[in-house]
């Protein structure tokens, strides 16, 4: 018998930047380009329980997204999991979370859409400068 509510999913923490108070928003990141992107939330179900929690992510231009399976860090209600290095890259990432209770009811984070945080160019990299002194670097 389905309870008729999806997990209650909020970030913990994404990018060693916790979550304070925790939020189903993140906080806006800026990647390291080919470094790993850890992504940590807080999954709960009142009614029969989390039955998966799961990570999707594209790198920017990819059409489709690629899954990476949440685990519970035990019976804390926190659950982990890492974005590929390899898919922060210069043109962009996207990702949303997503969590099933044992009742087949199902949450999505962004309900809509997807978060799509920068990525961070290492190295040398061409800058622009602006009236007033300022320049915009390889962001």
């Amino acid at each position: 018998m389905a309870d008729g509510l999806g997990p209650a999913i909020v970030f913990a923490e994404i990018y060693g930047e916790a979550v304070n108070p925790p939020s189903p928003v993140p906080p806006v990141i800026v990647a390291d380009q080919n470094t790993p992107i850890p992504v940590s939330a807080s999954i709960t179900d009142e009614g029969s329980g989390v039955a998966n929690a799961a990570l999707f992510y594209r790198p920017g231009g990819d059409v489709n997204f690629q899954e990476v399976q949440l685990t519970e860090a035990t019976s804390t209600s926190t659950y982990t999991g890492t974005i590929p290095g390899a898919a922060a890259q210069a043109e962009g990432l996207e990702y949303f979370l997503e969590a099933t209770d044992a009742s087949g009811n199902r949450t999505r984070v962004p309900s809509a859409g997807i978060y799509a945080p920068s990525a961070r160019i290492p190295g040398p990299c061409l800058t622009r400068s602006f009236q007033g002194d300022t320049t915009a670097s390889c962001y």
